[in-house]
């Protein structure tokens, strides 16, 4: 599976899941500045570290979700050499459906 194989509904899902844990390292890391942690307290610097990971990973799905942005372009051929590239061993279980159960 790949990020292109995601709908824009899919996308959307999960950057807004990813958002609520956004704002509550945003909101944790405003109340440790408020509380005097010093700027280079481990601690303090692993939850900025966090916040800005998250914050990377929910642009890359809201460009997924964007028309598009984020998104490879096809070529304009498509069925067989899509077909050639999935491998035999992979799960019998479609792709956005495995994105939908990690989406719940």
């Amino acid at each position: 599976m790949e990020p292109d194989d995601l709908t824009k509904e899919q996308a959307k899902e999960v950057c807004t899941v990813i958002e609520r844990h956004q704002l509550y390292l945003l909101r944790l890391r405003t109340r440790m500045e408020e509380c005097d942690f010093h700027p280079n307290d481990q601690l303090h610097l692993r939850v900025c570290k966090a916040f800005d990971a998250v914050m990377e990973l929910r642009m890359a799905f809201h460009y997924l979700a964007c028309d598009g942005a984020g998104r490879k372009s096809k070529p304009p051929s498509g069925g067989a050499d899509q077909a050639a590239e999935k491998s035999p061993d992979e799960s019998s279980i479609p792709a956005r459906e495995r994105m939908r159960r990690v989406a719940e």
